[in-house]
């Protein structure tokens, strides 16, 4: 019987012809080996597995700030809208959405940049005059803005 093919390789059909030859067939080593062999297959497994789970672990940590960036933009896209509209009703409905936003900052760093830059938009005693700033002003200094540039989110107003 030929245990190896001509090129120096293991000849598999061999080995498995001569276990299944031996008294008892396979027997007992035969499923120890099996069991040898699916072993190592589930670790070979896992270990991508545990890896793509790490991963994820670690990069769902920006995405509560991503998703507090991305409401804010679109948040102060529909503000500032309605502030370029002249449409007082619509201005001040949006400015009421805006403010219940602050709830969904993950973190205090991101609530401290929602109050600076409410407390921006606080200085001005009418919706006329604040809406009459913000169709002006450069959104790339607002505070929201710059804080969500430092987590790697960029917010588009």
């Amino acid at each position: 019987m030929r245990l190896h093919s001509g090129w120096g390789l293991p000849d598999r059909a061999g080995w498995a012809a001569r276990s299944a030859t031996r008294q008892g067939g396979l027997g007992r080593d035969g499923l120890h080996q099996a069991g040898r062999v699916a072993g190592r297959r589930v670790g070979w497994l896992t270990a991508p597995v545990l890896v793509g789970a790490v991963v994820v672990a670690c990069s769902s940590g920006s995405d509560p700030a991503n998703g507090f960036c991305t409401s804010y933009g679109d948040a102060m896209r529909g503000v500032l809208t309605a502030a370029r509209s002249g449409d007082q009703a619509a201005f001040t409905s949006k400015m009421d959405d805006l403010t219940t936003l602050r709830a969904k900052a993950p973190d205090d760093k991101l609530r401290s940049a929602f109050d600076r830059s409410m407390f921006t938009f606080s200085v001005f005693s009418n919706g006329t005059d604040l809406a009459s700033f913000l169709a002006r002003v450069n959104m790339s200094d607002d505070a929201v803005v710059k804080t969500c540039g430092d987590y790697g989110v960029e917010v588009r107003v």
